[in-house]
Parts: structure tokens; sequence; C-alpha cells
């Protein structure tokens, strides 16, 4: 069993205090101000979602937009997290067929799902062991459910060649199941610390929002080509173009035109300074 690696960094390690924070995220002013009711009966037309996966105090409310979008929908029976992996640990590709464990109880993994997947994607755990971008997301939706199962992966590798190899894999081996993306990414990282700094007269902030101008319209319009062109062409320190294009790929391949920007702000807007990082919400919704 996978046990929980930023507990008490990214997000509070008991359950208690979890449950508040995700209510928090929800309620807050950049959040959807509500906390959403799950639907009776499954809808099924979100197919996935980008969400970010900072801290909760900052990036938490903006991802309750893409967690809304999902409960509003009905959680499906699998959800696929994909994450960038930040460690360097592990294959360049990895899956992990354990289970996870969160504050908010264990979440089973779709192992059936998972072992079909591994001829296609390399399985190792070490890479998932520190890994914070997916373990984020997971207890967002133990709160409304704990009836879904899980298929985890991470990207080293975010080339798109790897991209497109994981969106194949998961197509075939998903063909006929119920299930959602959520493909996790913070946008730009602006600031000394990060290496990346905003030209004389911009804030931090500003320039985050500009560069993620750029990448959200490639991703509303479901081109996986143009996010590469434009991380190239401007220097996009985005951290999951990877697993953001994977989903764009799945989304296409399955008849989705279009994706719905939820929410964007930036760390700068919860907690003003010179540093800033991008936190968006986008839904792929049939309509």
């Amino acid at each position: 069993m996978r046990q929980p690696a930023v507990a008490g960094q990214f997000y509070p390690a008991t359950r208690g205090s979890l449950k508040r924070a995700i209510e928090e995220s929800f309620l807050h002013p950049l959040g959807p101000t509500v906390i959403p009711e799950p639907p009776q009966r499954r809808i099924g037309k979100v197919i996935g979602t980008v969400n970010p996966h900072a801290g909760y105090v900052y990036s938490g409310p903006v991802a309750a937009h893409s967690v809304k979008a999902i409960v509003e929908d009905g959680i499906p029976p699998v959800v696929v997290f994909i994450g960038p992996n930040h460690t360097g640990y592990g294959a360049p590709v990895s899956l992990s067929t354990e289970d996870f464990k969160t504050p908010l109880g264990v979440i089973k993994n779709a192992i059936e799902l998972s072992e079909a997947l591994s001829r296609y994607i390399e399985v190792d755990e070490l890479a998932h062991l520190m890994e914070h971008s997916i373990e984020v997301q997971m207890p967002f939706f133990q709160y409304f459910s704990s009836d879904f199962r899980i298929v985890p992966i991470v990207m080293g590798d975010q080339s798109f060649s790897a991209a497109k190899r994981v969106s194949e894999a998961l197509l075939k081996v998903l063909e006929g199941v119920d299930f959602a993306i959520v493909a996790s990414s913070d946008f730009t990282h602006c600031g000394f610390a990060y290496g990346q700094m905003p030209p004389p007269g911009v804030t931090a902030g500003e320039f985050a929002k500009e560069q993620d101008s750029k990448a959200i319209e490639r991703i509303l319009g479901l081109d996986p080509e143009g996010l590469y062109r434009v991380r190239e062409e401007i220097n996009l320190t985005m951290c999951g173009y990877g697993p953001v294009s994977v989903l764009m790929m799945v989304a296409k391949a399955l008849g989705y035109e279009k994706a719905e920007l939820l929410k964007y702000a930036t760390s700068a807007d919860i907690h003003p300074g010179d540093i800033a990082v991008g936190y968006c919400s986008i839904a792929f919704r049939r309509e």
C-alpha cells in the first residue's frame, strides 16, 4: 500500500482538519463558493479535468472548481490520476498497482485495469513513493465518495511521444470502461526561486497570467501539438504539460471537441509577493 508522502505538508494530516481544508477550498472566494452535491445517478459527460497540485492553502480553491465538475457529473467507478514526476525517481513513465492511503482512508487500485495497462506502461512504485502531484488530488474525491478505484500514473518523460504512448494505452485498456482522467499540473512558475523572472515593470502574477493564457488557449482547443509549440516558444514553465496532453489526446479520440476554463488564479492572488505560480481548472465535457 502506498502511504501518504505529503500529509501535514501540502494538506492537513488528520481526518477532521483535512475535511475542513477541503470545505474551505470550496467555500473560498476564489473557489466555487459552494460545496457540490453528487447527483443521484451518474451523468457521465465529463471525461476529465486539469487540476493544480500545490498546497491546499494556495491551489485548493482553484482545484475545487475541477473537482466540482466531476462530482456534479457523478464520480465514475474508475479515476485515472496522471501527474508529472517531480522527484526523478523511477521509470520515465510509471504506473502504480498499489492502493493509496490518505488521512481519509484507503482508495483501491483498479488492479485488473492496472495489470492490463502494465503491458504498455512500466510498473514502478519508486516513482510514486514521494510524488505529490496525484496524491494531493485524491482527498478531494474521497470527501464525496469511497466507491471509485484508481489508476495512478506519473510521467518523468513528458515528451510528445510519451504522451501519445500513454494516451493510446489508456484508450486500449479503458475501452468500455466508465472513467474520468484527472491531469495534474501547475502552470507558470515565476520568481527568483524558480529561475524565471518577469520583465521590468511587470509583476510575477501578471507575467504568469500572460504566459499561461497562451497555453490555456491551446488546451481549450484540444491542441496538444500547439501546447508543445507554445512551451518551446515562450519557455513555459508548466510542470504537467505531458499529463494534460494525455487528457487532450484521449478526449479528442473519444470525440470531444473543446474544453471549458473553469477558473484561473495564481498564488499571488492568495499570497501577494514577488513569486507566482499559475493554477488552472479546466473541464473536458460533452455537450
